[in-house]
């Protein structure tokens, strides 16, 4: 991976995380339609759908994370290049 372009390793953690992404709320959907989700009342109806809410406000700041971070890591990487070509120039 260290003789990979930068730009190259941007898409291939890009993808990674779009992936990770995709597993995540297949299995999230597939353990939902697992289970027999009875609501009895509308105030069971509500906490499903809040705790369903703090799921996926959970799950997007862990993947803007790992987004900042992929973005953060890509920057240095193309920073880190161009310090090293006018270095050498």
């Amino acid at each position: 991976m260290h003789n990979m372009p930068a730009e190259t390793y941007f898409c291939v953690l890009q993808r990674l995380q779009e992936e990770a992404q995709w597993l995540l709320v297949v299995e999230y959907v597939r353990a939902l339609m697992q289970k027999r989700l009875v609501c009895r009342s509308a105030e069971e109806r509500s906490q499903l759908a809040q705790q369903m809410v703090q799921d996926d406000q959970q799950f997007r700041e862990i993947f803007h994370g790992l987004v900042r971070r992929i973005w953060l890591c890509h920057s240095t990487e193309k920073f880190i290049y161009a310090l090293e070509f006018f270095t050498v120039s």
